[in-house]
């Protein structure tokens, strides 16, 4: 891995910075997970009509190189082909006094690679196989956690009533103990989407794909009226013929990023002499802005497999008789929580 950064910091006032970045790095020689008995191409693919179809050659197992091994499990093998690129502008306001602590932070990145994880689950798109083995070169896209655009905003701020405070400071302690010592803190989130393919279906399971990618025939960002219900052209995609690997890229389009706020307020009593006592009401989603998309690492999103997300990808569910939302956004995070606590310290 090799990295690479260069920072410019300036103090625009007294307790107040901006600082300006540039961060990439660029990975060589990653490890990639591949499956060295792939079977070969199937000679005559018009032979394969039927599941299995009457040739042998239809047969996935007649066509590996290594046909004293019978699975995948047993030939997957570790090489040092892989590799990554990452480019990044980041930008840093901050601002410290005695009331008040506030980062801005906003980044623009791009991060590519030919496979997002050396082996198991990768961050969006389930097992992180190469389509084609055999090519991994034509899986180098945005990686699946690839964000694009960043922005986050957080603060902590002391409230400015109460004894020693700029407001109402002429007060006693019963008076203080009420209106003094409260903290409001807030983080607010916006940042695009996690990238994702088109699926498609091994048909007769020729190829033995992990991840078969949906044809392309068309935009895929353009020509509809984007909604909820059509998050992408899903005219512009198609079932590949059996035997052929699809033609659609790795990662071309997105799910729908975030745009979240989270906001606590606090309040802190002095107990005794060293000892505090702080009480504590956070909302996360406070608006409860419906946030599309599931967690890229929860336990359930990895456990789902390819195919998962906030958008439903696979072209196989055109018209299908258990699902039928191809290209429509159908999952969201958990909406509104709220969360009372309250903490001693001595």
């Amino acid at each position: 891995m090799q990295q690479y950064t260069l920072s410019v910091q300036h103090e625009l006032a007294a307790n107040t910075t901006l600082e300006v970045n540039y961060i990439g790095n660029k990975g060589t020689h990653l490890l990639d997970r591949v499956n060295i008995n792939e079977p070969l191409p199937v000679p005559n693919v018009a032979l394969c009509n039927s599941s299995q179809g009457n040739d042998p050659s239809c047969n996935p197992a007649v066509r590996r190189p290594l046909p004293n091994f019978t699975n995948t499990t047993g030939t997957l093998d570790s090489r040092w082909g892989g590799y990554s690129n990452y480019n990044a502008g980041n930008v840093k306001f901050e601002r410290r006094s005695s009331d008040l602590a506030a980062v801005l932070v906003y980044t623009y990145s791009k991060s590519m690679d030919d496979k997002s994880a050396a082996a198991g689950i990768g961050a969006t798109n389930g097992f992180a196989g190469h389509l084609d083995d055999r090519n991994p070169s034509r899986d180098y896209a945005r990686s699946d956690f690839d964000v694009g655009q960043r922005f986050v905003a957080s603060f902590v701020y002391n409230l400015p009533f109460g004894q020693g405070k700029r407001f109402v400071n002429k007060v006693n302690k019963a008076a203080d103990a009420a209106i003094g010592g409260w903290e409001l803190t807030g983080i607010a989130t916006f940042q695009k989407g996690f990238p994702f393919s088109v699926l498609g279906n091994d048909t007769y399971g020729l190829l033995s794909a992990y991840n078969q990618r949906a044809n392309i025939n068309g935009p895929a960002n353009s020509g509809f009226d984007k909604s909820l219900s059509k998050w992408f052209n899903t005219g512009s995609f198609s079932q590949p013929l059996a035997g052929v690997f699809g033609s659609s890229g790795r990662n071309i389009l997105r799910d729908p990023g975030i745009n979240n706020f989270d906001i606590g307020l606090l309040k802190n009593f002095a107990v005794y002499d060293r000892i505090n006592l702080q009480i504590r009401a956070e909302t996360f989603n406070t608006f409860n802005h419906a946030q599309y998309g599931v967690d890229p690492t929860s336990p359930t999103a990895a456990a789902s497999g390819p195919g998962t997300g906030a958008v439903d990808r696979n072209v196989n569910d055109v018209g299908s008789a258990t699902n039928a939302n191809f290209g429509q956004v159908v999952s969201a995070r958990p909406g509104r929580v709220l969360q009372l606590g309250a903490k001693l310290t001595f």
